[in-house]
């Protein structure tokens, strides 16, 4: 696509001032208007909520029939970036068509679809300013077993055209199908063919009723370069349901686009059935999983008391055409971390965790007596077991500088030593070593 790193750039401008995702004005000001109309109704049932959600139940159902006012006010915005962030990880490479249908499995009131709304609407305002011509059209169907959230759907929906024109001519939000995802799903009406996006985002955790069967079924709606995009808060439940769900998509020939391995196999229990006994899972821990706490504006309602600021998620976006998002592979001169020896150089590629501080590990280390930043890190293939990454003396300020959470770290020539810590490899970046980085700019 023409000009495409100028529109990665205006779009985070966009979607992501100073790195905080915002949230669309019109649809806030909906939001502080359902708050002012309800505030006794939220504020009761926001605890109960949030109780909810906090379970460690593999039954955890929400009664959004009970539960919309508190979801729809103060977790639809928490949502927001979730469905953005995997927009432009499929804009990052032009995956998105511009005649494109979009099905959200287990919509709720409609967070994907005014986040994606939201989005396109920025892309048509960036690409207008760049000189580039897409004539883009943009269909969304949603699925939600719920009333009540399909009513708020509706609302909102009937809001937000009255207020965005672009949206109102070149988007489609159609109203939600009343549908359980475990049901049979026909899409013959309402779409033309096969989508190109599905979107299952905080559902696999209610989804109880023929779990693998639901979800073996999913590639069948999307078309032969389409995406599949599962989302779920890192806790033991959403991981064990996001890892179940991803070797079900994989049975049925899809395979992962992001986050993608470095090295194959990818970092994942080799067991399938082994979630439950071991606890969080390899979503919880590994760094391939793209843990992600983003920074979102946050509402304040009157006379409410907020939510919990941030929601820390996990998610994975799976395709059948093969395509995923870091394709370089390390050549034979590569060694993996698993394989490191202490006291010698190597060439290691390495994938940066996104998240950092995790689980209450340290993030600095004293190295002669000077303070140094701990990496997690991992090249795919480590496993349960954690291996960090030190990188000190010359090239520590080019890494610091120059690299995120995310980036794929390329260093030749690297001084391998063990490390002060338990499960510590200090793989040195020192004036023999160089550097290459792979950003991830999302």
């Amino acid at each position: 696509m023409a000009g495409q790193p100028q529109v990665l750039e205006k779009m985070l401008e966009r979607i992501k001032p100073r790195g905080m995702h915002q949230i669309d004005p019109d649809l806030a000001g909906f939001l502080q208007h359902i708050c002012t109309k309800n505030k006794e109704k939220i504020s009761e049932r926001l605890p109960e909520l949030e109780k909810i959600l906090r379970q460690h139940s593999s039954n955890r159902t929400v009664d959004y029939d009970r539960h919309y006012l508190p979801y729809l006010t103060h977790y639809l915005p928490k949502n927001y970036a979730k469905i953005q962030n995997v927009l432009l990880e499929l804009l990052r490479k032009d995956l998105l068509p511009d005649r494109m249908q979009v099905l959200d499995i287990g919509a709720g009131p409609g967070t994907s679809a005014f986040a994606a709304a939201n989005f396109f609407t920025h892309l048509a305002e960036t690409e207008k300013e760049l000189g580039i011509t897409r004539n883009r059209k943009i269909k969304i169907i949603s699925i939600e077993k719920y009333n009540n959230n399909r009513d708020a759907f509706r609302i909102m929906r009937d809001w937000y055209y009255s207020r965005n024109q672009f949206a109102q001519q070149n988007i489609e939000i159609a109203d939600p199908l009343d549908s359980a995802a475990h049901q049979d799903i026909d899409l013959t009406s309402t779409f033309a063919s096969q989508c190109d996006l599905a979107i299952l985002s905080n559902v696999l955790t209610e989804m109880h009723d023929q779990f693998d069967r639901t979800i073996a079924k999913i590639p069948q709606l999307v078309n032969p370069d389409g995406t599949i995009a599962l989302i779920e808060t890192s806790d033991k439940v959403g991981t064990n349901k996001l890892n179940r769900a991803k070797e079900a998509l994989k049975g049925e020939g899809m395979t992962i686009y992001s986050p993608s391995a470095i090295w194959h196999p990818f970092c994942e229990f080799r067991d399938t059935t082994d979630y439950e006994r071991s606890g969080w899972g390899c979503l919880g821990s590994c760094t391939l999983c793209a843990i992600e706490k983003p920074k979102m504006q946050q509402i304040r309602y009157e006379g409410i008391e907020s939510s919990r600021k941030d929601i820390k998620y996990s998610f994975v976006m799976m395709r059948k055409d093969g395509i995923h998002l870091h394709g370089k592979k390390p050549g034979q001169d590569y060694v993996k971390m698993k394989e490191l020896k202490p006291m010698g150089r190597t060439n290691v590629r390495l994938f940066k965790q996104r998240q950092k501080g995790a689980w209450n590990n340290p993030t600095t280390a004293k190295i002669n007596n000077k303070e140094y930043s701990i990496y997690y890190a991992c090249d795919g293939t480590c496993g349960r077991n954690s291996v960090y990454l030190l990188a000190n003396t010359l090239h520590s300020t080019q890494i610091n500088k120059n690299s995120d959470d995310g980036d794929i770290l390329d260093i030749r020539n690297a001084l391998i030593t063990a490390g002060n810590y338990s499960q510590l490899t200090e793989i040195i970046a020192d004036d023999k070593a160089s550097i290459t980085i792979e950003k991830n700019t999302l």
